[in-house]
């Protein structure tokens, strides 16, 4: 099983990962800052379109940095990911969920 989670969204509301849990769930870390990761986003936003209505659920860790919430929240408005949840302590790589799951490099 998934290690359990909380942290803010971008509206600053604390959201768990056990209230958005699907059939199937992906635990996304990215940042806006990580080219490789903005590449992929297109992917993972037709998987989701395809899937989303068999169970299929997504959340992204966000590692961005601190003082940086504008381009967090302006790369998942440019990328089409408002479809699902997102979360970030804006916390860089010090995020306390990355370091929980062995997150050493994005996107993962």
């Amino acid at each position: 099983p998934a290690p359990a989670f909380s942290a803010p969204t971008p509206e600053g509301e604390e959201l768990a990962l056990k209230d958005v849990l699907g059939k199937v769930t992906l635990v996304d870390f990215w940042a806006a800052w990580c080219r490789p990761c903005r590449v992929e986003n297109p992917n993972i936003v037709k998987v989701y379109n395809e899937y989303h209505d068999k169970g299929f659920n997504i959340i992204q860790v966000s590692l961005d940095r601190p003082g940086q919430k504008d381009k967090w929240l302006k790369a998942i408005e440019e990328d089409n990911l408002g479809q699902w949840n997102h979360v970030s302590n804006l916390m860089f790589w010090q995020d306390p969920i990355a370091a929980e799951y062995g997150i050493r490099a994005i996107p993962a």
